[in-house]
């Protein structure tokens, strides 16, 4: 144990059974009622600046996600479901296509279009763009001799592409190109199109999987808000480190830490038998683990990672309601048809389905 001695071990096991307790009841809850249930409203967004669009995607790419979707059911389906959807489109490419990969994060459609003409003993020429600083080599672990065959560019903004026109085969993306706007991007998804060059879409449908798993735990929000958990966590480490240093006195050192797990336990309380209870249950024990590391790591160095928490949590939040918020409904598909065609592209769209469960929307097409 470290500097803070068994002044910090009387207060800290007190602090770790109660909390201990909550994840507890967090599980059990869980595994009652599973994941899918409440669906709250969803939430209504402006439109995100550049930076916005750029920094929280950033933070998720740089985690090493491949999947661009946040359901359970979707990142299994890059191997499943989506990834079938796509076998017909790649096998129609030939050898040498160039493929433009919009929105790409960290490759996930760029990744199958690789796996693609891999397995069919023909090379593709495949870039991925983003607007996120996106460094995928660097971060995803999945397929790496198939990820060197990929060239990346960040800072790509998909509604003013800076490539020439008519410069690609086939433009492609997967849970991307919606977020930069199906009105602005697909009819520059289309001049990049070479005369007789293929198009297809994937896209977040409103009501579709993703988007209730995003409505549901952004009707966590205003919970979450009310909730000073890493406020509460702050107060109480800079009140035990006081105490261990001589600066402060056990009483307040005490109220702090009560203070930090009376907030989770009210959190608890109001989230009762709430089905949706992952989100918390993953933070807290981010933050038990955060206020454990006090045994041997210095307090400064533990602050730097509650303020990384904390950005973490906003960066997720922000996510959600920016796929809530790109997510299309019908009559926004037909409008982005409309579009293509208005820039010489013949398309049509589809719903892409799993059972009952609607996972996309699907959009092909072939210019003129």
């Amino acid at each position: 144990m470290a500097a803070n001695g068994c002044l910090y071990t009387h207060i800290f096991q007190r602090a770790k059974h109660k909390f201990t307790f909550f994840l507890w009841s967090c599980e059990n809850t869980l595994k009652r009622w599973g994941l899918n249930g409440f669906m709250g409203p969803k939430r209504e967004r402006g439109p995100m600046t550049e930076e916005e669009n750029s920094w929280f995607w950033q933070d998720y790419w740089q985690q090493g996600q491949l999947a661009c979707c946040l359901a359970d059911d979707l990142r299994a389906g890059y191997d499943g479901v989506l990834a079938d959807a796509w076998v017909d489109f790649f096998e129609s490419l030939a050898g040498g296509t160039s493929i433009l990969d919009i929105c790409t994060g960290n490759g996930g459609a760029a990744l199958l279009a690789a796996k693609a003409g891999h397995n069919s003993g023909r090379a593709f020429d495949i870039l991925g763009a983003d607007l996120a600083a996106i460094e995928p080599m660097a971060y995803v672990q999945a397929a790496p001799e198939l990820m060197r065959a990929i060239r990346f560019e960040g800072g790509v903004d998909a509604a003013a592409l800076p490539y020439e026109d008519a410069q690609f085969d086939a433009v492609i993306s997967q849970f991307g190109i919606e977020y930069a706007g199906l009105l602005r991007a697909g009819p520059e998804a289309a001049r990049v199109l070479k005369s007789g060059g293929r198009l297809r879409f994937v896209i977040h449908a409103a009501q579709g999987i993703a988007e209730a798993g995003a409505r549901e735990e952004l009707a966590l929000v205003p919970t979450l808000g009310s909730a000073h958990l890493h406020d509460a966590l702050r107060q109480a480490l800079i009140a035990v480190d006081s105490l261990t240093h001589g600066h402060g006195t056990r009483p307040a050192a005490d109220a702090a830490v009560e203070y930090f797990v009376g907030e989770m336990e009210s959190l608890d309380a109001r989230l009762k038998d709430h089905p949706n209870q992952a989100t918390i249950l993953t933070l807290g024990r981010r933050l038990l683990g955060l206020f454990e590391s006090m045994e041997t790591v210095p307090v400064p160095d533990i602050l730097k990672k509650v303020d990384a928490s904390e950005r973490s949590v906003e960066a997720h939040l922000l996510r959600l309601e920016s796929l809530a918020a790109a997510a299309a409904n019908e009559g926004d598909i037909i409008a982005a048809i409309d579009a293509l065609e208005t820039a010489g592209m013949g398309a049509g769209f589809h719903a892409l389905m799993d059972g009952a469960d609607m996972l996309a929307w699907v959009i092909e097409g072939q210019k003129a």
